[in-house]
């Protein structure tokens, strides 16, 4: 765990799956600044939590983030963090 972290740049090619964005939240608990730069769409098996009633997977919480940057992000990225369901982002919700 990386309590003093609170800035985070992931970039890759490979896309990245939702176990991924548990690890972060987990591993960099006080995070307030994260950029994601990644094109690629995820697999078929993150897509599999498209469906909003899916509660085999837990909501991923970020209580300290304070700016997101998902300019260079394919809209996989962006559904996942701004549904919800999925994600919750209590300091992104004003």
């Amino acid at each position: 765990m990386f309590n003093d972290l609170d800035y985070l740049e992931v970039q890759d090619e490979i896309p990245f799956e939702y176990e991924f964005f548990i690890q972060i939240a987990w591993s960099f608990p006080l995070l307030k600044y994260l950029s994601i730069l990644n094109l690629s769409s995820q697999s078929s098996i993150s897509k599999k939590f498209d469906c909003n009633d899916n509660q085999l997977y837990s909501i991923v919480k970020y209580p300290y983030l304070i700016s997101l940057n998902l300019y260079s992000a394919h809209n996989d990225y962006v559904e996942q963090f701004l549904n919800d369901r999925k994600t919750y982002l209590s300091h992104l919700d004003k």
